[in-house]
């Protein structure tokens, strides 16, 4: 029932060169693998390099446009400033000239109502002189300065309501 030796040892030799067949073969598949993967690996290094240039330049891109803007935002501000410091400049200004006129035409008025009692006194009060307009709160005719209405003839700003209320 039993084998020859030459037999058993022919058998023994075929099994042995399958198991080596086998091996070599899961040895070359997992060198393709390798292969297929460091294939891959060397391409979406490629890509991430590209596409990681491609973002650095987007970023310096940007980074370029950031800083001329903050530049530009930094031109305006200062203009900005130096506007609004003369606005106010000139609303002090516009402000003195009101006062100004405004005492001005008080002692104007003031002077003119006293010529217009003297006027009155040695002309009868159908004969008054029409050239000396009236200065009183319910006068009639314009004042000579136009702050009957009470409101500056300049408009710089949105505020010159505000400061012509405040001066009158």
């Amino acid at each position: 029932m039993g084998q020859t030796p030459d037999t058993v040892f022919d058998v023994c030799r075929r099994a042995i060169e399958f198991f080596t067949l086998q091996t070599a073969q899961g040895v070359k598949y997992l060198e393709y693998i390798n292969y297929k993967l460091e294939e891959k690996y060397k391409n979406m290094e490629i890509q991430c390099k590209s596409l990681l240039g491609n973002l650095e330049q987007k970023i310096n891109k940007l980074q370029n446009e950031k800083d001329a803007i903050e530049k530009e935002c930094e031109e305006l501000r200062d203009k900005l400033v130096a506007s609004t410091h003369k606005l106010s400049q000139l609303e002090g200004d516009i402000s003195r000239l009101n006062l100004s006129k405004r005492s001005d035409s008080d002692r104007t008025c003031f002077s003119d109502h006293i010529h217009i009692r003297s006027a009155q006194s040695t002309q009868s009060s159908d004969t008054l002189n029409p050239k000396f307009p009236r200065c009183s709160p319910d006068s009639t005719y314009p004042s000579p300065f136009g702050l009957g209405n009470r409101q500056s003839h300049f408009n710089f700003s949105k505020r010159s309501e505000i400061s012509s209320s405040i001066c009158f």
